[in-house]
């Protein structure tokens, strides 16, 4: 007996344009890999990271470990939310929504490479 599983279609839901929905499987890609990497780093990391390196003062440079979390659930969060707009304006021009599904892939990847100097600066 044989079992069948269905391919996982996540963005099937979305009734969007080919050219929209690429750049929010790279969005997609790019929050598990930040979730990853914060799990990965998370384990071997120092008790305090400088999340904050761009402050002048040292003693608010630096935060809990607990922190790292923060980009993936902010990629997550903010993948989640533009998913919902997209759903909205999902009868809009496909230029308009190849635009704002590129501009969530640039964000949560700006965010990812937050997550990566940060860990390459404490490393």
């Amino acid at each position: 007996m044989k079992i069948r599983l269905k391919p996982l279609h996540l963005f099937s839901r979305l009734p969007l344009p080919n050219s929209a929905i690429q750049p929010l499987k790279a969005a997609l890609v790019f929050t598990a890999m930040s979730l990853l990497l914060a799990v990965f780093y998370y384990t071997r990391s120092q008790p305090q990271l400088p999340i904050f390196y761009s402050l002048p003062r040292q003693s608010q440079q630096l935060a809990m470990k607990e922190n790292i979390f923060l980009f993936p659930v902010l990629s997550a969060a903010i993948l989640v939310s533009h998913l919902l707009v997209l759903r909205f304006i999902r009868h809009y021009h496909q230029i308009l929504l190849r635009l704002f599904s590129l501009m969530t892939a640039i964000i949560i990847f700006l965010l990812s490479f937050a997550l990566g100097r940060i860990i390459f600066i404490t490393w």
